[in-house]
């Protein structure tokens, strides 16, 4: 779905908060917010996910309001955020959580991409980002600022609490990690592991 059909929803399910990330993504809907509404109502029914009857009365389907259920109230918020350094190119993957149901939102611009995640799902997706890894790779690179091809910033939030971060680099197939004393080291593909489980799924842990 777009920025603004997910933004119609929050509206409809009267949602707790709206990620600043969807928000962002958005056009801007109040020039013509008649026309906003207009396209957000088509293109919604138009893949099933609400329907108007006669009277305007606008009905959310059960399955995406259980999907969207953990995005509007869920006490818990992580992402990977992706940026391409040579492409100039940026993918963020937000997880959010609601006691123990879980949803997955790709954003790329203005599309949104959602996914229910069950139990080791998440590490799952990580491992398949990260998965360069299993390539061969020259253990004798070191890290440099210019030659990073990728970074992925991996936080988590709790909501009302704190955050943690994590800073990943892409070198060829090596990655590096930062420190908590800001030291940059080569880590393997356990140490990522364990890191996207802290972070992404054990609220920093």
């Amino acid at each position: 779905m777009t920025a603004e059909e997910l933004y119609y929803l929050g509206g409809l399910m009267q949602a707790k908060y709206i990620d600043y990330d969807y928000i962002s993504a958005m056009g801007d809907i109040q020039k013509n917010y008649r026309m906003y509404e207009s396209n957000a109502v088509d293109g919604l029914a138009g893949k099933g996910l609400i329907e108007e009857d006669f009277s305007g009365e606008i009905t959310v389907s059960v399955s995406i309001e259980e999907l969207l259920s953990p995005v509007f109230f869920g006490d818990f918020e992580a992402e990977i955020d992706i940026c391409g350094v040579q492409e100039d190119s940026r993918k963020i993957v937000k997880l959010h959580t609601d006691q123990d149901k879980t949803t997955l939102v790709e954003l790329d611009e203005n599309q949104l991409v959602l996914k229910k995640m069950q139990g080791n799902d998440v590490v799952e997706y990580g491992k398949d980002i990260f998965g360069f890894l299993k390539d061969e790779t020259d253990e004798n690179i070191e890290f440099d600022e210019q030659k990073v091809s990728e970074i992925y910033i991996l936080k988590n939030t709790v909501i009302g609490g704190e955050s943690d971060v994590r800073i990943l680099f892409r070198i060829e197939n090596s990655v590096f990690m930062e420190d908590e004393n800001e030291e940059i080291k080569r880590i393997n593909d356990q140490d990522i592991i364990q890191t996207i489980q802290s972070v992404l799924v054990e609220k920093g842990a």
